[in-house]
């Protein structure tokens, strides 16, 4: 298992460091440079869910698979709004179509992509519905 993950584990670590290490280094240094805040925050959480996606990185925490499927569609679903403020950062002339395109595609998409699949990754689906949704035995 651990020769199957190395390669996403270095990866994500890395990215993960780097996005941290971008985070407290903006923070503390300079104050107004927002764009790299937000920057940092896209390393950490895309690192993070290279981590999570392990099967070594959950084996170590030991906590429920639907937990691990649920942290991870929640992050995949939220690794794209720190890198739209990012691009609203860098491009201050095109902030209208970054936070209307943002919210008029990216929204639309994942609330059909979480009504139409039946996988438990899907954020928007409730096992309920899932259970009674089910052919009888």
């Amino acid at each position: 298992m651990l020769r199957e993950d190395a390669i996403g584990l270095i990866v994500g670590a890395l990215v993960m460091l780097t996005g941290l290490l971008t985070l407290v280094s903006t923070s503390v240094i300079r104050r107004r440079a927002l764009s790299l805040i937000w920057l940092g925050a896209f390393s950490f959480l895309y690192g993070l869910r290279l981590m999570i996606r392990t099967g070594t990185f959950r084996l170590y925490l030991d906590m429920a698979e639907p937990v691990w499927h649920y942290t991870d569609a929640a992050i995949t679903y939220g690794v794209p709004i720190p890198i739209v403020l990012y691009a609203r950062a860098i491009f201050p002339a095109w902030r209208r179509f970054w936070t209307w395109g943002a919210l008029g595609l990216t929204s639309p998409a994942t609330s059909m992509t979480s009504w139409r699949s039946t996988r438990s990754e899907s954020a928007f689906s409730l096992p309920m519905c899932r259970a009674t949704a089910s052919p009888p035995r």
